[in-house]
């Protein structure tokens, strides 16, 4: 009976860690996809910024509330024109 318990529990943790998908892969496969402003708008419509603080800032300068997430920054930066670590921001 102890033996089969076990089992079970390991089954049940082995299916979930087969159903779940990291959030990291799947932010680097979108921006892997992304080369320019418009590839990235079809899955991040208000741009992402690299920080907490760089998305307020973004707001404050009149810009919609970024995503954030600074994996998918770095992989961007180079569409970061004005240097105001947030990529691709919508007025």
């Amino acid at each position: 009976m102890r033996t089969l318990s076990g089992i079970s529990a390991l089954a049940v943790l082995a299916a979930g860690a087969m159903l779940t998908t990291p959030p990291a892969a799947a932010e680097d496969t979108m921006a892997a996809r992304a080369s320019s402003c418009a590839q990235l708008h079809a899955d991040y419509p208000n741009g992402i910024a690299k920080t907490s603080k760089a998305a307020r800032a973004a707001v404050r300068a009149g810009y919609r509330k970024p995503f954030v997430c600074k994996r998918v920054y770095l992989r961007l930066q180079p569409l970061d024109t004005n240097r105001n670590r947030s990529v691709c921001e919508i007025r």
